[in-house]
């Protein structure tokens, strides 16, 4: 479904690391166009947030 800022999926979705090139139609780095919707993050802050964070 096309969205006012893109495209929204209608249900979840796994990707090859290649489908951000179809979806976009240029190149793209998953790790940082990926945005998490709850805190804005991209994916690479979020995943970064998660390997220094205490136990």
């Amino acid at each position: 479904m096309l969205a006012k800022d893109g495209v929204v999926f209608a249900r979840d979705q796994v990707f090859t690391s290649t489908a951000a090139v179809v979806v976009l139609g240029r190149a793209a780095n998953g790790r940082k166009e990926r945005i998490e919707t709850t805190n804005q993050l991209s994916y690479g802050e979020w995943q970064d947030r998660e390997l220094i964070a205490p136990l």
